[in-house]
């Protein structure tokens, strides 16, 4: 059964003062929370518009009114035709990452501040994923050096490999938070960056870059990776900022 009320166990006693919570507002609350414990996984149903009704003794206008702040989030989407109904997205850092450019956007934040919270956060996790070094992930850094990106692919190809192992950093750190707001904070960027063409030479540099980090983390040398992150992040925004100067003062649109 859901619960009708969230449980703000850990909730500081005047956070809930701060304005009035809405109904529906609650009612998504408590969605979330029994999503969370119950464990469902992305594509998981939950039960149908009847039963939620019952199970928090709310008007039909209230419950969809819920479920829709819930779908905004991506946090569930909503499957049409027979059987369908509200289905559980999962965490997605897109999502995460375009309700970020709104408060950016509100705050006056430029992507030159985008670039400097990537390069606060991605040596770290360089750091922590060679501190961590987990089998499966061993794994994946000796395939990526075994197999590397070919520098002759097209650049936005080349982009998307250069993306996918960034992620795949992010993701060997082991800390979901920093994990989830690294890549958000990275699909702010790329969203802006895409058609940017990079030369074949910077390409190619690129690439050695990322393999030095890769066996750094492999290795376990938690401060070369930290260092080789920093240096290779450093790098990028210089070239970049050369190459499109007038990017990096605009205001980071809602998108």
């Amino acid at each position: 059964m859901l619960h009708p009320e969230p449980s703000g166990r850990g909730w500081p006693s005047d956070a809930r003062m701060l304005r009035p919570v809405k109904l529906a507002e609650r009612v998504a609350m408590a969605i979330v929370h029994d999503i969370a414990a119950r464990g469902l996984a992305p594509l998981a149903m939950l039960p149908p518009e009847a039963e939620l009704l019952a199970t928090y003794s709310v008007g039909r206008a209230s419950l969809r009114e819920a479920l829709r702040l819930l779908e905004v989030q991506g946090l569930i989407v909503m499957k049409p035709g027979p059987g369908g109904g509200p289905m559980v997205a999962g965490v997605d850092s897109r999502h995460f990452g375009r309700m970020l450019t709104l408060y950016l956007h509100v705050a006056g934040s430029t992507f030159r501040d985008v670039l400097a919270a990537r390069m606060a956060i991605e040596p770290v996790m360089a750091r922590l994923a060679a501190e961590r070094r987990d089998g499966g992930h061993l794994a994946k850094l000796d395939q990526f050096l075994a197999h590397p990106p070919d520098p002759a692919v097209r650049p936005l190809r080349q982009m998307r490999s250069s993306l996918e192992f960034h992620a795949m950093v992010n993701g060997m750190s082991g800390n979901p938070v920093l994990d989830l707001f690294g890549q958000a904070v990275r699909h702010v960027y790329t969203d802006r960056q895409q058609g940017l063409a990079y030369p074949d030479h910077l390409r190619e540099r690129v690439i050695r870059e990322h393999a030095e980090i890769a066996r750094a983390i492999r290795d376990g040398a938690a401060d070369d990776a930290e260092r080789l992150m920093r240096e290779h992040m450093s790098e990028f925004v210089s070239v970049s900022t050369a190459r499109y100067p007038g990017m990096f003062d605009e205001l980071v649109d809602w998108f």
